[in-house]
């Protein structure tokens, strides 16, 4: 029993391929850090600054490749040892992003209510600060300022951005 073993886990060793190759995008450009897996299992590298990967898979395996933005390529390997992968951007998995505060949230990820107000939209009248500026625009917007003169130094980021017009 010891023996078919020792054999058995040879020939599974002996079926294992070196495949290689590069990822890049739609334009020619490499793919730095891009997933390529062997799929069902745990076994995968990443693409280097120049795209390129090389990985260890069994013969049967079909490549499971990955990048933020863009769709999955699936291949078998089936006698191929080298893949120059060009995975097409999907617009489908960029989501709408929401600014909060000075962070940033996935807009589907926000448990409130979201109001836009386009710079078109401005009381440009009375645009003394940002409170003159939206009042009227957003329902159930309050905006305070909390004590001293209005100086522009005294400003926060934002509101200096909507009042001199860097937005």
């Amino acid at each position: 029993m010891l023996a078919l073993f020792c054999v058995m886990s040879t020939s599974l060793y002996a079926q294992k391929i070196a495949v290689s190759g590069t990822v890049k995008d739609s334009n020619g450009e490499a793919l730095i850090g891009a997933s390529i897996k062997e799929k069902g299992t745990f076994n995968g590298t990443v693409t280097d600054l120049d795209g390129a990967f090389s990985l260890s898979v069994a013969s049967g395996a079909t490549l499971q490749i990955t990048y933020t933005g863009f769709s999955m390529y699936e291949e078998s390997v089936a006698g191929k040892t080298v893949f120059n992968v060009v995975l097409q951007e999907d617009t489908k998995a960029l989501e709408e992003v929401v600014v909060v505060g000075y962070g940033s949230m996935k807009k589907t990820d926000v448990a409130t209510a979201i109001a836009t107000v386009k710079p078109e939209d401005f009381n440009l009248g009375g645009g003394q600060d940002v409170r003159s500026l939206l009042e009227g625009q957003v329902a159930g917007l309050s905006i305070t300022r909390v004590g001293g003169e209005p100086k522009p130094d005294s400003y926060s980021p934002i509101e200096r951005s909507i009042l001199f017009g860097r937005i």
